[in-house]
């Protein structure tokens, strides 16, 4: 087995400018004003803001990505990939998943919708009622818990005891706890259905960072680990969601695919998430990606899972395998700041050399503006038609993105930073994102362009930051 280098902007610093400079090493920035998307932490109070300068921050059409993989099997819902088309229509009223507005006055962001089921009967909840520190599943007669240990809704058997973490691959070089805030864990209220899919049967798990109006979220991890719902003091930040794909496609997660393999007839598609429902074969809801295990390490501010992610569209009659396994490790930084690292393990014979780092769908209307870094460690207002058309080279950014609720240095905002500045970026990784017709839906796929062999271990991080835009 080999492992290839972390691709993730190692040096993280809370401010997105501040980070972008520190990251790219370029000493010679002019600067004014303070940090940005929060304050604190190494690029604390005082830390530069680099002039912006507009002609710096390019781009380039789709047609200049990598060859790649569209997946269009819920409409406009999936397109990762090159020369996918959207569909502008709106495919729902709602514009959320689950409805998690917050007064913006005070500290809650977790969700209060009025019609709430149980907790659902899940080894999640099982470990937590039970005090398991690292729980694992057995399914398909693996006999990964030796056949002891009481059922669950997804599980023959719930267990701790066949391994208690040692197969956690640690990626190291974590961003410095800031003490801001308070971090928790446990099962939440869940809402009715979303397309015919009751919430309490994609729900795993609540993460929870207690602070400010600006800086407090509350991420629910579903059953095949992604990321379904992204609750602030804003509303929900996950955006429309599609009835084939309810929370299987527009959600934040990563998706593999062998570009050898995958055509127009027979898509190779593998969902962190699961499978898409196919009603015409009389599957009526999404098949979640298997969860082979989850630690909550409340000591160190991480909850880590291990999914067995499933081709998209096994249901098609397609023979596709997915061997690969998925850790996913969530921490709580602390000041808005979540860091993410994905850890991919090819068991298989198939070379996955188009992967998105993230895949993301998030809400448009309480975020419609989107702030652009550029190659000079700067930022402008980036303007955008459709997210496939809109496709920014690494090199010539400085690895972050912001959606934000107004023009205004003070508004609210989510930072996705996915790259590592210019010097450190090769050619033709980029990142595509921006609005998907009239939904209510920014699109954004990383793509770093790994190549992950059969045996390789592969590992990559990435950011969210929630906060101001720049606070003064």
């Amino acid at each position: 087995m080999t492992r290839t280098p972390l691709a993730l902007p190692l040096c993280l610093a809370l401010s997105l400018v501040a980070l972008a400079a520190a990251c790219a090493g370029d000493d010679a920035a002019t600067t004014h004003g303070s940090a940005t998307l929060g304050s604190g932490g190494p690029g604390g109070p005082g830390s530069a803001e680099t002039t912006v300068d507009a002609s710096a921050t390019e781009t380039e059409s789709a047609s200049a990505s990598t060859t790649g993989a569209t997946d269009s099997s819920s409409g406009a819902s999936e397109t990762e990939g090159a020369s996918a088309t959207t569909d502008g229509s709106t495919t729902e009223g709602s514009s959320a998943t689950t409805d998690a507005t917050t007064d913006a006055t005070t500290d809650a962001t977790t969700d209060n919708p009025s019609t709430t089921d149980a907790p659902p009967n899940t080894c999640a909840a099982l470990a937590i009622e039970s005090g398991y520190p690292t729980a694992v599943c057995e399914a398909g007669g693996s006999g990964i818990c030796g056949g002891e240990g009481p059922a669950t809704d997804e599980c023959e058997h719930c267990c701790t005891k066949a391994i208690t973490g040692s197969y956690w691959i640690d990626a190291g070089d974590h961003h410095p706890k800031i003490a801001k805030g308070t971090y928790s864990t446990g099962l939440a209220p869940v809402m009715g259905s979303l397309y015919g899919v009751p919430e309490a049967h994609v729900y795993h798990r609540s993460l929870v960072h207690t602070q400010d109006a600006y800086t407090g979220w509350e991420l629910r991890l579903g059953k095949g680990s992604q990321i379904y719902s992204i609750g602030t003091s804003r509303g929900q930040l996950i955006g429309a969601q599609v009835p084939d794909g309810v929370w299987i496609d527009r959600v934040l997660m990563t998706v593999a695919v062998a570009t050898a393999k995958n055509t127009a007839d027979k898509p190779y598609f593998i969902h962190q998430a699961g499978t898409y429902k196919d009603p015409n074969q009389g599957v009526n809801e999404p098949y979640w990606s298997p969860m082979l295990g989850v630690q909550d390490d409340l000591a160190n501010d991480t909850y880590r899972t291990v999914v067995w992610p499933q081709q998209a569209h096994i249901y098609a009659g397609i023979a596709w395998r997915s061997e690969v396994l998925l850790q996913q490790h969530v921490r709580d930084v602390g000041d808005g700041i979540v860091e993410i690292t994905y850890v991919y393990s090819n068991f298989g014979d198939d070379t996955l050399d188009f992967i998105d780092l993230p895949w993301s769908g998030f809400a448009k209307a309480p975020i419609p503006n989107y702030a652009e870094s550029g190659a000079d460690l700067g930022w402008t207002w980036a303007s955008i038609a459709k997210w496939t058309d809109h496709l920014v080279p690494n090199t010539m950014t400085a690895g972050w993105i912001a959606m934000v609720e107004a023009k205004d240095p003070q508004a609210f905002a989510l930072g996705v930073v996915y790259g590592q500045g210019p010097k450190k970026s090769q050619p033709g990784q980029a990142m595509r994102y921006g609005p998907n017709g009239n939904e209510d839906l920014t699109v954004l796929e990383a793509l770093p362009k790994p190549v992950i062999g059969p045996g390789d271990t592969y590992l990559f991080r990435y950011h969210l930051v929630f906060g101001r835009l720049s606070p003064q």
